[in-house]
């Protein structure tokens, strides 16, 4: 039977650009607090073990495929700590050359559940990574996720598309700047509002980063906010059975219609 209420923590944190040791060094010690403090999914910032101020060089230099040294070691440690973790990094793709801005989903037995790569890249990102092309949702012990890397949760049609498949929380990994704090703002809350779900929205900080990572109830509400420069967790316990409350009150999936 699934669980009706889970604890769930972004992480938000500064990462080094092209020291991944030290990157995922860091990531360990706050996936390690947050599991202290009752979490049971921890949500890591887009690209957090490379950074996200590299060319295309860069990142063909470190990505990874998905049995390369950060996925394996955020497995044991999802394993030894008993807890889901979205590991975001420069995925390394079947073909040389051809690398995904990805997130990786791993259970508490350090299994991969599965994996989301970006679908909507933004500005030069163009220029080095591969879109995805599929928007699943993950069915876990804990509810339903969906995965929408930055400049996916702009894009209205992607959070519709995994409410209507199920998606019980969005977990939105970023690298969101600092100039365009409005739109983070703004799209994480409407996205959470018109499909009536949980948001989960994991910022990084450092220069030109907005930070203010955020978890946001299925009105638009913010239940926690980070600040701008902090490196912090935030953790918040999530009941997803007041989902049919939500829905009730703010009948938005129930009352759409298909038209053309």
């Amino acid at each position: 039977m699934r669980n009706k209420e889970v604890c769930v923590a972004a992480v938000q944190m500064r990462s080094i650009t092209e020291n991944k040791e030290a990157n995922l060094k860091k990531s360990v010690e706050f996936i390690k607090k947050a599991a202290a403090q009752g979490a049971q999914i921890i949500c890591l910032p887009e690209l957090f073990i490379t950074g996200y101020e590299l060319n295309r060089e860069g990142f063909l230099r470190n990505a990874e495929r998905l049995d390369g040294p950060t996925i394996s070691t955020l497995s044991n440690l999802a394993k030894e700590l008993g807890v889901y973790i979205i590991a975001p990094l420069p995925e390394q793709g079947d073909l040389t050359g051809v690398i995904y801005n990805s997130a990786v989903l791993l259970d508490r037995w350090g299994e991969i559940v599965g994996v989301f790569r970006k679908t909507q890249l933004w500005a030069k990102e163009k220029l080095y990574f591969r879109p995805g092309d599929r928007l699943p949702v993950f069915d876990t012990e804990y509810g339903k996720i969906g995965i929408l890397i930055c400049y996916d949760a702009e894009f209205p049609e992607i959070g519709r598309r995994l409410a209507l498949q199920g998606a019980e929380i969005f977990f939105i990994p970023s690298a969101w700047t600092i100039g365009y704090k409005h739109t983070w703002d703004t799209a994480l809350a409407a996205r959470c509002l018109e499909n009536t779900v949980f948001g989960v929205g994991v910022n990084m900080v450092g220069e030109g980063q907005c930070g203010h990572s955020r978890i946001i109830d299925p009105q638009g509400r913010n239940l926690q906010e980070a600040g701008k420069d902090e490196e912090t967790i935030l953790i918040q316990k999530l009941d997803l059975g007041s989902l049919i409350k939500h829905r009730m009150d703010l009948p938005y999936l129930k009352d759409l219609r298909d038209i053309i």
